[in-house]
């Protein structure tokens, strides 16, 4: 009966990981995106682009989060 049982959570576990991974992601038309690209893959340069990332995600996307249209 164990058996049984960890077959069927194992076949289940499997299911949804198969189903979650097969899910298109559509970024719209109007998205921003914002890159940062280091000079070169120096440790100072890659961890200079790690600081900059931090520092957009939390000061520009709250003045985005809210904005409907590409003009705003």
């Amino acid at each position: 009966m164990k058996k049984i049982i960890i077959l069927f959570l194992l076949v289940l576990i499997l299911y949804l990981v198969y189903n979650t991974n097969n899910q298109p992601i559509t970024i719209p038309d109007s998205a921003i995106r914002l890159r940062v690209i280091p000079n070169s893959n120096s440790t100072y340069d890659l961890e200079m682009k790690a600081k900059v990332k931090d520092y957009l995600s939390k000061n520009t996307y709250p003045l985005l989060k809210d904005t409907k249209t590409i003009e705003e």
